[in-house]
Formats: C-alpha cells, structure tokens, sequence
C-alpha cells in the first residue's frame, strides 16, 4: 500500500520530487473529501490554498452576463486549482464544483509561506510545478471562456428579441383587435373581459421585464405611478416592479467590478456586502467600505446591460415606427429620440456622476443633500458614492417613528425639482421615490442622477410660462409659452387661448391635471376629449421638442407626492413654490404683472 508521500508523488506534476521532499509537501497538506455537486470553490471568495486532486472529478463553471454559472473546463485527478492565492491574496477568478465523489489535497497558504521559509529550495519546486502547467491551462479555459461567451451573447441577444417582440407586438395586436370590434363590428368587450385582459396583459409584461431587465423594468416602474392614465390592473400588477427586481448573482457582480478594476470586490475594498441593498432596472447598490474606513455605497450596472438596452431600442423603434402611420398628428420617432438619449446616457455611469456633482451645487443652498462621488473607486460601469443612512421617501411608517414632518419633506421634494427645472433648466428626470432619501434628521437626499436632461433656454422660459399661466388661470401667458416653444404659431393663439380659459376654470380638469385627482373615469374622458378636439382644430401644430422628459418626471412626482400624503393636494403642497417663482418671473417680465389674478382668487 502506497504511504501518502508515494501517493502524493503519484501526481504527474509531482514525479520530480523525491521521497523526502514529497513527505515535506505532504506534511502541509490535509486531505479533504467532497460529495457529488459540492462547491469546493466559489467566485469572487478568497482563494483559501492549493486543492490537488487526487480522485474523483470537478467542473469549473464561471459567471456567465445575463446567466447563471456555466461550465467552462472540467478538471481530472493530478491537477491543481486554487494555487494563485498561495502567492497573491485574490479572490478566486471562478466556482469549482465535485463531480461524484472526490478526494483533494489541500494545502494552506499560511502552510505553503511556512514551507517557502523553512524549505525554500522545496517550495520553489513546488511553485515551478505550477508555473510549467498554469500557462497552459489557463490559455486553453479562456479560448474556451471566450467561445462560450460569443455563443451566449447571440442565444441571449435572439431570445431577448424575440421575447420582447412578443410582448409589443402581442399587446399592439390585442388591443387593435379590440378596438376593431368596438369600431366596426359593434361588439365591444364586457368590463370584466376587458378587465382580465388587461391584468393578462400586465402580469405578461411584468414577466417579461423581470427577465430582461433594463428598459422594461423602467417603464413598468414608471407606469405604476400612473393611475390616471392607466387601467387599474396595470397599476396594481406593476407597483410590485418598485421594488422587487431580481438581483445579479454577486459572482457576476465580482466579475463585472474585476474586468473594470483589475481586482475583485474584495480585493478593491475592505469590506464588501455580497448581498445587495436595492435592486433596480440599471444595476444594484452594494454596501461597502473603503479601506481608509469610509463607509460607501457601490453602483454595479447589470452585465449585458448596454445590449439589451440596444435591442430595446431597436424594436421600440421598429414598433413606434409601424404605430406612427396612424398618428399623423404627432411626430413619435422625435418623442423616441428625446427618450433614447437619456437612457443611453444612463449606461454610462461617469455620466452619472458628473450629474451627480452638478446638482450636488445646485441642490445645496436649498438645503437638498447629493452623495459625494468616490472617483479612485468609479468607472463607466461601477459608481461608489458616499454612504447616506436614511430611509426612502415612501417608507412612511419609518418617516413618522422618526417624526418627521411629511407634508414639509414633500413640499421640500417639489421644491427640489421645479427649483432644477425652472432654474437651470438641468434636472433629474427619474424622481421615484427609490431615488429620494430621508434621513433620521428629516433632511431630503436625492439620489440616483443617471437619467438626467438640460432643457434649452427658450424651452424652459416656454415651460415656466406655460406651467404658471395654467396654474394661475392666465389663458394669455399659458398660450405665449408654448409659442415659445413652437408648438403652435400666432393663427392658433385664439383658439388656444379659448380652450385654456374654459379648461383652467374647471375644478374637475384642474384637478385631474395639477393633482391627478380623478374622481370618475368620465372626468378623464373629458380631459382627454378637450385635448382630442382641440388637436385636430390646431392648424399649426408640431409635436413639441425636449419637453417629454421634463413631463415625465413632472407627472412621476406629482404621483410620487400625491401617494405619500394623501391628504392635501398636490396644487395646495406646490402653492407656496410656484408663487416665489412666478413673483421672480414678474419682476423679469412686468408686461405680465397687470394680467394676473391673485393666488387668492384662484
């Protein structure tokens, strides 16, 4: 019966060693036994020692973008794995998992620097080993690690595709079909099969988006805040989208920080949290801390992120394109390009952090903190910003434990907004409540600046106007506005002018518009039949440019504030914020002074 030296030496790589010099390697080594499926390594830990496998078999696998663990390479009894990590301390670059029954040798690092340091002439031969068949290996798991990923990222790219097709063209088919009833078979649907379909269409979609990521969970997210537009089952399928994306598993986050950074996650940092604090449709938040003791939050995008958001795009075009031969009136390919840009925009997270400074000064004389961005520790794809301890906004039960004042948080919170759009004309264009913080202290955070856009100077002197000659009931200074923006000309400002009279003297149009209070669904009938016949009489007009996104994020925290204090309304909350505006904006323009009505008598 073989003694373990001659056992150890029956390993192909350790026949050059002698009888004393295999017993000394022996003596730092243990043997350890694996059952069938066991992990003896896991990506993105530190690497413990060398494993040398004396029976059995194991496979290599390796965080895959969009997948979970795929096998690379297998592994058979004489080969080593783990020996990086007796000479450098690093996580280990990739998972090891039993294949049956298998028996290693494991010598420990700490073992192997004693052995280097009683035995050096014994370790060098040791490390030579490795050196003779590492190169070897290595180069044959990264041909193979390249052919793996070409092939993933076009089955990824085809199914991605193809689901996404089929939801959009799915949903676009259904509802034509509907309307095709309605219109001219005159056999409409029942409230409850319209219902149904609806919520089949919802969970669909909902499905999709958790799949896929990126894009779709943005718009679902979005349209959960809009009761006033949407079905109720789209409402109550998608609010559960805030806050249940699927996390990345942290084996491709390590990978994702490593080929950024050179080093994993827990080489970079002192401490880094596997497990993510958020979840969101871009990327996801990790706890960490710096190695000079600096507590930091660490933004990861997605892997494969940049081409799903590709194919999102070009099928939202296709598809836009197809629906635009029915909607002559509006332009929805420029409507397409004004959301594109922001959204490529958001894949570049150096972008989102100069925003982030940008608006750090221009938040700060009102008292709204921003996170401070960690360069040395940020790239296009990882961003690592200040830690903040708080709450998000729509945590009311933690907001009023603390007793903070959340009709003054909100008001602080619209302020924050019209004070970057009115102001500048530079403002986040994603305000959901995932991205707005509130401290212990009752300060107002923001957070989150990947999705942001400059309005033109003469489109944010139009919307300024337009907003506050609506709010204010001035017919005049609301028509001159969106003169200014060239969505209309001169020979349309009576009838505009009309149309803006009767509908800012409507309590109910008022209410739907500036507090999406929709009492009956006939009220948003008549919003929506105002705005149908008003169109079709417009003889000049085009559909307007760079304001798409500024009335996205206008309507997200309008519902934003609506949902966390239910109890005023909104134009109450946004009173005292538009009055200071519109007094500065008299005293710029003093032709207007004369023609406006009191607050009061609003």
């Amino acid at each position: 019966m073989p003694t373990p030296a001659q056992d150890l030496r029956s390993l192909k790589f350790f026949a050059d060693l002698s009888e004393v010099e295999a017993q000394t390697v022996q003596n730092t080594c243990i043997l350890r036994t694996y059952g069938d499926g066991e992990t003896i390594l896991e990506e993105g830990d530190w690497g413990p020692g060398l494993f040398l496998l004396k029976s059995g078999g194991a496979t290599v696998l390796k965080a895959i973008k969009g997948q979970h663990l795929k096998a690379i390479s297998e592994i058979h009894p004489g080969d080593h794995f783990g020996e990086m990590s007796l000479v450098r301390d690093t996580p280990v670059s990739a998972t090891v998992q039993a294949k049956g029954a298998v028996e290693c040798w494991f010598m420990e690092k700490n073992a192997f620097h004693d052995l280097m340091e009683k035995q050096p002439g014994i370790g060098q031969k040791v490390l030579w080993v490795f050196v003779r068949t590492l190169s070897e290996r290595l180069q044959e798991i990264d041909r193979r690690y390249a052919s793996i990923l070409r092939a993933q990222d076009r089955r990824s790219a085809i199914r991605h595709l193809f689901m996404l097709a089929r939801l959009q063209w799915g949903m676009l088919a259904s509802y034509m079909w509907v309307w095709v009833r309605k219109r001219f078979l005159r056999w409409p649907l029942s409230a409850d099969a319209m219902s149904r379909l609806h919520r089949k269409h919802a969970r669909h979609f909902k499905e999709v988006a958790f799949a896929l990521k990126g894009a779709n969970i943005k718009i679902g997210q979005l349209a959960s805040m809009q009761a006033h537009v949407l079905p109720m089952e789209y409402i109550e399928e998608f609010q559960g989208m805030r806050d249940q994306v699927t996390a990345t598993e942290f084996p491709m986050i390590a990978s994702q920080i490593q080929s950024e950074f050179g080093m994993g996650p827990l080489e970079l940092f002192a401490e880094f949290d596997k497990v993510p604090i958020a979840a969101a449709s871009m990327g996801q938040v990790h706890a960490a801390r710096l190695k000079s003791g600096e507590k930091v939050v660490v933004k990861i995008l997605h892997p494969g992120l940049e081409r799903s958001v590709a194919i999102d795009l070009w099928l939202t075009r296709i598809t836009l394109g197809a629906v635009a031969k029915f909607f002559k009136k509006f332009d929805l390919m420029m409507i397409y390009r004004e959301s594109e840009e922001p959204l490529r925009k958001e894949l570049d997270l150096l972008h989102e952090g100069r925003a982030t400074e940008d608006l750090a000064k221009e938040l700060a004389p009102i008292g709204v903190k921003v996170p401070q961005v960690h360069w040395r520790y940020s790239t296009r794809r990882v961003l690592t910003l200040e830690f903040i301890d708080g709450t998000n906004i729509d945590n009311v039960q933690k907001i009023r434990e603390w007793g903070v004042d959340r009709v003054q948080l909100m008001r602080k919170y619209l302020e924050a907004f019209f004070h970057q759009a009115f102001g500048g004309g530079y403002f986040h264009c994603d305000p959901h409540p995932g991205n707005a913080f509130c401290t212990p202290a009752g300060q107002l955070c923001l957070l989150d600046f990947g999705m942001v856009k400059r309005m033109p100077d003469f489109v944010r002197k139009g919307v300024v106007m337009e907003i506050l000659g609506g709010f204010f009931n001035n017919p005049k200074l609301y028509v001159d506005g969106i003169i200014m923006r060239g969505v209309i000309g001169e020979a349309d400002r009576q009838l505009l002018e009309k149309t803006a009279a009767e509908m800012f003297s409507d309590p109910k149009i008022r209410a739907a518009i500036f507090d999406h209070d929709i009492k009956e669904q006939s009220d948003m009938k008549q919003l929506f039949g105002v705005m149908a016949d008003l169109l079709k009489n417009l003889k000049t007009f085009k559909t307007p440019q760079d304001q798409l996104m500024f009335m996205r994020a206008t309507g997200i925290a309008i519902d934003v504030t609506k949902e966390i204090v239910p109890e005023k309304p909104v134009s109450e909350l946004v009173m005292p914020i538009f009055t200071a505006i519109l007094q500065n904006f008299l005293r710029e323009n003093p032709q207007y002074l004369q023609m406006m009505a009191p607050p009061s008598q609003l």
